[in-house]
């Protein structure tokens, strides 16, 4: 009986050789194509940092509406003069958008690839997670160079121009920066407000300090705020029996007591905003 070769005894004698020229590993990435997914993870990122610069970019600016609501809204300023406001805000509220949208935005994108596994399939797949690195990295570099953009040319640029029309706006309306039974701090000022009506107030009672140390209080029955045209003087207070009390830095308990009929107080811009010799981080 002639014997019928097995199955093993006829394939040992076929060459597998092409097989190891075939690099299974590399087969496997062509499939998932590095280009493709760097380009769907920048996506991804970009979506979850627009959602999260939206949602902080509504709450900056909403804050921004309702300080301005709380001095100028309701003083009756035009709409326009306030437009103009609210427009040079921008540049700050995306300046304070942004860094925090980035850090929330990519946490959230890289915490949902984890939770759905794609991060799994990814490393699974043979990728390296430096596949991942890159478009944080990119993209961090972009965001961080159009932040410095907006922090050192934008932001400003605007907060000048906010400083400059709300000086127009007090000089046109003095009332603009009084409210009724309010403290109202400026530098080393102090303000004590008690019933305002327009530009006139009663009961007004004022801390100053000088630039070598030394106080003083004006005690006023009636004042009202009155415009000039003064350069670098804002607005012009003028008060009915005033009472000025001067204290001695160098002797707690000295100190000198002034009356009068009537006085006039000039309030400088430098009190609102910074002088110009110092400027400010913002400016």
């Amino acid at each position: 009986m002639e014997n019928t070769p097995s199955f093993f005894d006829r394939i040992k004698h076929l060459d597998f050789t092409f097989l190891k020229k075939i690099d299974f590993r590399k087969e496997g990435k062509s499939k998932l194509s590095s280009h493709l997914l760097l380009k769907y993870i920048a996506k991804e990122l970009l979506l979850y940092f627009f959602i999260s610069f939206l949602f902080f970019f509504v709450v900056f600016f909403v804050n921004q509406i309702l300080l301005l609501a709380e001095t100028i809204l309701k003083q009756r300023v035009p709409v326009p003069q306030v437009i103009r406001l609210i427009v040079y805000c921008l540049p700050a509220i995306v300046a304070q958008s942004a860094p925090f949208a980035t850090l929330l935005g990519f946490l959230m994108c890289l915490g949902r690839m984890v939770t759905d596994n794609e991060i799994m399939v990814l490393r699974a797949s043979g990728q390296r997670y430096s596949l991942i690195l890159i478009p944080v990295i990119v993209m961090g570099l972009v965001i961080s160079v159009f932040s410095f953009i907006m922090n050192d040319y934008f932001l400003p640029l605007g907060t000048l121009h906010y400083n400059r029309l709300r000086t127009e706006i007090i000089h046109s309306n003095p009332a603009v920066e009084i409210e009724s039974n309010s403290i109202k701090r400026m530098n080393n000022t102090a303000f004590v407000i008690g019933n305002a009506e327009g530009t006139k107030i009663d009961d007004l009672l004022l801390f100053d300090r000088s630039e070598n140390g030394q106080e003083r209080i004006i005690i006023s029955g009636k004042s009202s705020l009155e415009k000039t045209e003064t350069p670098g003087v804002l607005m012009e207070l003028h008060m009915e029996n005033a009472t000025v009390i001067l204290f001695d830095p160098r002797s707690r308990g000295d100190f000198d007591m002034v009356q009068c009929d009537t006085m006039k107080l000039n309030i400088f811009e430098s009190l609102f905003f910074s002088s110009s010799s110092v400027t400010a981080p913002r400016e």
